[in-house]
């Protein structure tokens, strides 16, 4: 697994399982794009 698509499925996980208080509450006022039922990742910086 590439060194992006580590940081992709890590992304995915904390939107799906919000382990940190900055994403629970961009989660709660921002509505997340989803893809087959996954979030969408737009860009990895």
């Amino acid at each position: 697994m590439t060194e992006e698509k580590r940081y992709i499925e890590t992304a995915i996980e904390e939107l799906l399982n919000p382990t940190f208080e900055t994403t629970k509450q961009h989660v709660e006022v921002l509505e997340v794009q989803t893809e087959n039922g996954k979030p969408e990742i737009a860009r990895v910086m």
